[in-house]
């Protein structure tokens, strides 16, 4: 149950699978553009990038996913069914949108 909008959000293992887009952001004077990531169960891509990375850990706890990728592990927070925010480096909190 998400507290700010008492609507119901299933979490489950599936809950971050597929596409989620980043916005554009402008850090140190220079424009980041929107990026659409992939994930499944085993790994995680930039689409259009041909590389890929092992999803090392997977889990989530009251509202928080927790991924690994390797040794880089990263918390990110439910926002809704539609929306998580995650922390990053030099941009503080930023917002993940589920590509439909």
């Amino acid at each position: 149950m998400d507290s700010n909008s008492k609507v119901a959000i299933k979490m489950d293992k599936n809950f971050l699978l597929g596409k989620w887009r980043t916005d554009s952001v402008v850090y140190n004077g220079q424009t980041i553009p929107s990026m659409i990531y992939n994930f499944d169960k085993t790994t995680f891509r930039v689409e259009g990038k041909t590389e890929q990375a092992v999803i090392s850990t997977y889990s989530y706890s009251n509202g928080v996913i927790t991924v690994a990728i390797g040794a880089i592990s990263q918390n990110s927070t439910v926002v809704d069914d539609n929306t998580v925010s995650y922390p990053a480096i030099g941009l503080g909190k930023q917002l993940l949108n589920r590509v439909k």
